[in-house]
């Protein structure tokens, strides 16, 4: 996900979530809330940088299951995410948040654009779930084509994401 700091692009809650992450540079990223770098390079792709920490964090596994889906009536958008615990959790101190993204939005991929209403998530034993929704109206600004729904569950002490969906 992308969010732009400051200016005409950014939300209030992008700017909380960069404060939050104590973000000093940009630009910033993290990577499942917990392998930070900061800063680039004056030209060409960070790809190289980032691949060994994206190849091992691809690797650990996640004790959740999450499927996501949406439904659009116009702009009125009902998501609904079905999240079940594959492992056990020893931690409760969880958060499931809602990211409205648009895709190619001001050059960036997976732009955020708003959040929704997050929500404590307290399972923690094998085989619980647990559905969540949320509806929300999509700007007349952006379009359903480039939207992206993500949702996530971050551990809040930690700031480890234990499993995303798109």
């Amino acid at each position: 996900m992308t969010f732009y700091l400051g200016g005409t692009y950014s939300i209030p809650e992008g700017n909380s979530r960069a404060s939050w992450y104590g973000f000093d540079g940009t630009p910033s990223v993290v990577f499942d809330g917990v392998e930070e770098s900061i800063g680039g390079q004056p030209s060409g792709s960070m790809y190289a940088s980032y691949l060994p920490t994206v190849v091992t964090r691809m690797g650990m596994s996640s004790p959740l299951i999450m499927n996501a889906a949406y439904v659009a009536l116009g702009n009125e958008m009902t998501l609904t995410v079905n999240i079940q615990v594959d492992e056990a959790i020893a931690n409760t101190n969880n958060r499931v948040s809602f990211f409205v993204c648009q895709e190619g939005y001001h050059g960036q991929s997976n732009m955020v654009v708003d959040m929704l209403d997050d929500e404590p998530f307290a399972l923690s034993a094998v085989g619980q779930s647990i559905i969540v929704s949320r509806e929300f109206t999509l700007s007349s600004s952006f379009t359903e084509e480039d939207m992206r729904l993500i949702v996530l569950v971050q551990n809040i002490g930690t700031k480890e994401i234990l499993q995303a969906t798109i």
